[in-house]
């Protein structure tokens, strides 16, 4: 399964993806790029901070 990419941030679902060969990017891998590209407004800290108080 070369070149395949999937989302995950469960720790035993990314153990899992290595050994089957798959690329893995955890959400806020993606937040972080969104924000870079001037897509997202906040940063991925803040976002985080927000939604855990």
């Amino acid at each position: 399964m070369r070149n395949k990419i999937v989302v995950l941030d469960d720790k035993r679902a990314r153990r899992l993806a290595r050994e089957l060969g798959l690329g893995i990017i955890g959400t806020l891998s993606i937040l972080k790029k969104l924000h870079e590209g001037g897509l997202l407004v906040e940063t991925p800290s803040i976002m985080y901070r927000r939604r855990r108080s």
